[in-house]
């Protein structure tokens, strides 16, 4: 399969779909299965982050997003910190910083330089309905405090007016 996000299309319900198989050979390969586990974690690390899986910086450095996220949670101290530094800025605080971490880190298992040593797509599943479950409440009390600040203007709390029936 050919998974990168160029190939991801979303419908009308944002539900995403893979696209593009012209290229895509069937196979049942234990190597093919473990490249498409990294490349899927290449598709994570791009929506962590916003950016492209692989730039050239001035000066003809090449990064990779799988090496950066190896190094920012390399180290436990102010982990959560260098994470909240390199998600798109874009979402803002609208997200879970333990699910962000938890996203983040399975997206590095995915792209494991040792390919035996990557989790397979069952265990992929798994953990990203386990996340999905965990952080929804989360998420949902994160979005309910964020609208509660921007609801409010220099300290006055705003009161949604509510028509008269």
């Amino acid at each position: 399969m050919d998974i990168r996000t160029s190939n991801i299309l979303l419908d009308s319900r944002f539900r995403a779909k893979v696209a593009n198989f012209s290229m895509a050979k069937a196979t049942t390969s234990f190597v093919q299965t473990k490249a498409d586990v990294f490349a899927f974690g290449v598709v994570l690390l791009e929506l962590l982050s916003g950016k492209r899986a692989m730039e050239t910086k001035e000066g003809g450095e090449i990064t990779m997003l799988w090496k950066e996220i190896s190094v920012i949670l390399e180290v436990e101290e102010k982990k959560e910190e260098r994470l909240r530094g390199w998600i798109d800025q874009n979402l803002e605080d609208f997200y879970p910083i333990d699910g962000a971490l938890s996203l983040a880190t399975l997206a590095k298992a995915c792209t494991l330089e040792k390919s035996s040593a990557r989790p397979s797509m069952e265990d992929i599943v798994f953990s990203l309905s386990v996340l999905t479950q965990s952080s929804s409440e989360t998420l949902e009390r994160s979005w309910t405090q964020s609208l509660q600040e921007k609801d409010s203007i220099h300290g006055i709390q705003m009161i949604p007016l509510v028509s008269a029936r």
